[in-house]
């Protein structure tokens, strides 16, 4: 339990800004929402990237330090982004 709680703590800021920059893209788009959902899983990974990855690359030790490996963190941005796009295109 405490390890999904220290995921969504690392998700919180990507999720955020993910979403904010998904919907301004998907305005230019003919089908918003199958466009936000394929969008907002891209911009995810560069997000990832962008804020942990690049600018704060110490944020990778407390998450290590509680438990949270580099593989894991990766793998629940790609998990979130595709569950995210399956509901969108779904619903």
């Amino acid at each position: 339990m405490r390890s999904i709680k220290n995921i969504l703590l690392f998700q919180r800021k990507i999720f955020f800004i993910s979403y904010i920059i998904a919907i301004s893209f998907s305005q230019f788009a003919e089908n918003k929402k199958i466009a936000l959902a394929i969008i907002f899983f891209f911009i995810s990974l560069f997000t990832h990237l962008f804020i942990y990855d690049i600018n704060n690359k110490n944020k990778y030790y407390f998450y290590y330090n509680v438990g949270l490996s580099y593989n894991i963190l990766w793998f629940s941005t790609i998990t979130i982004g595709f569950i995210n796009l399956f509901i969108l295109l779904i619903v």
